[in-house]
């Protein structure tokens, strides 16, 4: 969690869901979260306090290609997921330039076929981030299954470093 205020400005800040006071931790670099938190912040020039800022930072769960597609249903789910896995292939070239998105299909190896579609994904980095069948990504988007296609949608991917292979 990376906070910003005004120069001059000190933010106080909790995560138990109480208001921050001046007695609340001072932010002073930023921290990582392990589990679904409520954050509140406030700013101060040591007399006056800015409104409360509440943000919710929800932890995501990370699957499997093949548990992803198990859990797909009909119904969009109304939790984001992360689905890490290799690009299998690559539907109408992948990226699209008119919607600056991409369509392709995840495995859980490099090998393993078309298990789940990740469909029209915008990427992280930049709009120029085409994918390339082998890449491994990480996919951030809600579940659903579409006819009988199980989709990862409606979010993001980002081409990270594929897994060391077992021993």
């Amino acid at each position: 969690v990376s906070m910003k205020a005004a120069e001059g400005l000190t933010i106080y800040y909790t995560v138990d869901g109480t208001e921050p006071t001046t007695a609340s931790t001072a932010y002073t670099a930023p921290f990582a979260l392990d589990k679904t938190t409520t954050v509140k912040a406030v700013a101060s020039d040591g007399t006056n306090l800015s409104e409360v800022v509440t943000v919710e930072f929800k932890k995501m769960q990370v699957l499997t290609c093949a548990d992803a597609a198990a859990a797909c249903t009909t119904t969009e789910s109304a939790d984001k997921y992360v689905v890490r896995g290799y690009v299998t292939a690559l539907v109408d070239g992948g990226y699209s330039t008119t919607y600056k998105n991409a369509t392709l299909w995840m495995a859980d190896a490099a090998d393993g076929g078309n298990v789940i579609q990740a469909f029209r994904l915008t990427p992280v980095a930049t709009a120029d981030q085409q994918v390339k069948v082998g890449d491994y990504i990480e996919a951030i988007g809600t579940l659903k299954k579409y006819n009988s296609t199980p989709e990862i949608t409606s979010g993001t991917y980002t081409i990270i470093p594929a897994p060391a292979p077992a021993a």
